[in-house]
């Protein structure tokens, strides 16, 4: 399942790796209103995220699904919390006030459409999610493959760190099975369906980056 998705979004995938958005961060030219942009909608971003899972869990079935969905909102609610307070600090936010910022509407329209497939049910759900996690760990890794400094050399490493990471790696490689496995058995035009819903969300992923960058 999961390899016809990403295949099916493999055109999506590559332009991530072009965008300037990307490029930018990979050679530390992104200014810094185009980064703290990102890192404020991607805050209010991951709030709605999480609630996606926290639907998703209440919707599993067994106690393994659960622990699952309880290990990915730890990842989103603590480790990638921690760098995201240190930018918004670099940039003067007060962290706890990004709650009382709207989203801008790119952000507004993908969480609306997880939350939405979220709610018709488990398969939709991780669909919805998982370009998010799985572009992330591949941007992140070819990034650093062509260039390797670019963890310590571009002002923007530390938060590429975090996605290029093993133990990040460990976890998407864990998704994407239990995605697989959960799939399994799925008529042709099940796979199809959902396949596109993974479509729709990474389309969403190109527009965020389109509107971080896009912030004068």
């Amino acid at each position: 399942m999961m390899e016809q998705a990403i295949e099916g979004s493999r055109d999506l995938w590559e332009g991530y790796l072009v965008h300037p958005f990307v490029k930018g961060a990979e050679e530390g030219t992104l200014t810094p209103k185009q980064f703290e942009t990102y890192m404020v909608q991607d805050s209010i971003y991951l709030k709605e995220y999480a609630r996606v899972f926290a639907l998703a869990m209440y919707r599993a079935e067994t106690l393994r699904e659960m622990q699952l969905f309880y290990d990915v909102l730890s990842v989103v609610i603590n480790d990638e919390s921690f760098t995201r307070v240190k930018y918004l600090r670099r940039y003067g936010i007060d962290p706890d006030r990004v709650d009382e910022i709207a989203p801008l509407p790119e952000n507004k329209a993908y969480t609306d459409f997880m939350l939405e497939m979220a709610s018709r049910g488990l398969a939709e759900a991780l669909m919805a999610v998982l370009p998010c996690m799985l572009s992330y760990l591949y941007i992140a890794k070819e990034v650093v493959k062509r260039s390797p400094d670019v963890l310590t050399q571009s002002p923007y490493g530390d938060w590429l760190a975090d996605y290029a990471s093993e133990r990040y790696a460990e976890k998407c490689s864990r998704w994407a099975a239990f995605a697989d496995q959960l799939c399994d058995g799925y008529s042709r035009e099940r796979k199809e369906e959902l396949a596109g819903i993974f479509r729709v969300s990474s389309q969403h992923e190109m527009r965020f980056w389109d509107m971080s960058y896009a912030a004068q």
